[in-house]
């Protein structure tokens, strides 16, 4: 009976250590709540609100606490969104179901029309053609990304947040200008990457942390790729909005790089494009308001080892041979010869061509005359004719 006693009395004392520590953390959790919501505040002109301030690790599990009372389970939304803190194991990644339509394909849909990518340094482009008529198809990817200052490019910009999300276009831009804290970038001219960067394995090369502060790893690589996915989706949409099948042949425009880099740099591409459209389909009508990048990195898993749409990607073509092809045609018949100078944010390019127009009916020709494709890297020109400091400009 003694022992019944002593084992029933130990039994009474844990319960009340229990329930003494539950009522702790609710009240530490309902303090929290209390304190925080005072601390809520309006965030910038968009008038959204924003809780400002650390929190302690007793108040994060006093708050899940709290929320596991009203039924909340926390389990489902488990992750690690950084992988700095010591003994930080390996972040818990969402599952995602990848659009491997484009993989399946054995030859583009709508052959008779061609779309060309304007991968830019500071804005990018895209416009369709139609090859048998040379009807023109402008695609508004600006307008419809959202972006207000023009109809046509969007800014070939990333940017991540701290809180994991991965920006695109001007929505980076307006992003980046909120976080104040020092140390953080964009991932801006993603193309510079492509003609002033090292020709080696950019799969191997990560975001830098002011990058990247998310603890998620990524290259540099899968950042184009993703920016590419961002300008085909949004250059996708544009062509079914026009009756067209999203899945049509494309080329991409490129500087007027040497032989050794244009050879490395259009594998990159036409790799990354392919990609890209795999990825184009899978986030189609995600991209506003950003993407958890743990997403976007289960995404780059599951690609491993998915064939890319080789039959969409075409060659390359140089800038000023891209720009030729529309600037002169009159719809009459002529033979001329003129210069183009393409002056970019990253490269100045420059070349000479003919134009044939046989008569108002006939598909009128451009002919790049030889070896008169030069590019020029105009920022190093810049900075010695005024000087580091003034380059900037």
């Amino acid at each position: 009976d003694d022992d019944y006693r002593d084992a029933q009395q130990m039994f009474q004392i844990q319960n009340q250590l229990i329930e003494s520590r539950r009522h702790d953390r609710i009240e530490s959790g309902r303090r929290f709540v209390k304190i925080h919501h005072r601390g809520i505040e309006r965030d910038g002109p968009d008038g959204k609100w924003k809780l400002a301030g650390p929190i302690s690790t007793q108040e994060r599990d006093a708050l899940g606490f709290l929320l596991k009372q009203f039924g909340i389970d926390l389990t489902k939304d488990a992750t690690v969104l950084s992988q700095r803190d010591s003994g930080a194991g390996p972040a818990i990644l969402p599952e995602i179901s990848l659009n491997t339509r484009a993989a399946t394909l054995q030859t583009a849909e709508d052959q008779e029309v061609i779309m060309c990518l304007d991968f830019g340094t500071a804005m990018s482009k895209a416009f369709a053609i139609h090859a048998e008529d040379s009807k023109p198809y402008d695609l508004a990817v600006g307008r419809r990304s959202g972006y207000t200052e023009a109809v046509y490019p969007v800014p070939s910009s990333i940017y991540i947040s701290d809180s994991g999300k991965l920006f695109l276009g001007h929505e980076a831009i307006s992003q980046s200008a909120r976080d104040q804290r020092p140390g953080r970038q964009r991932f801006d001219s993603p193309k510079q990457e492509l003609s002033q960067g090292n020709m080696g394995d950019l799969a191997s090369v990560p975001a830098s942390e002011g990058v990247n502060p998310s603890g998620i790893p990524i290259t540099k690589e899968e950042l184009i790729t993703i920016y590419l996915a961002y300008l085909t989706s949004l250059a996708s949409a544009e062509l079914e909005k026009r009756g067209l099948s999203r899945y049509v042949r494309r080329r991409f425009a490129r500087p007027c790089w040497d032989v050794a880099r244009t050879a490395w740099a259009e594998k990159l591409l036409k790799r990354m494009l392919g990609r890209a459209q795999i990825l184009a389909d899978t986030f189609h009508e995600q991209w506003a308001g950003g993407i958890d990048i743990r997403r976007i990195r289960a995404a780059f898993n599951e690609l491993e080892g998915v064939a890319t749409p080789e039959c969409l990607i075409a060659e390359g073509v140089a800038e000023p041979v891209a720009a030729a092809s529309s600037l002169v045609i009159r719809g009459e018949r002529q033979r001329l010869g003129f210069v183009v100078v393409d002056v970019g944010a990253g490269t100045t390019d420059f070349g000479l061509f003919v134009m044939v127009e046989a008569d108002e009916d006939a598909r009128p020709r451009v002919f790049e005359v030889p070896e008169s494709i030069h590019g020029e890297q105009m920022k190093s020109h810049i900075m010695g004719h005024f000087g580091e400091d003034d380059a900037s400009i």
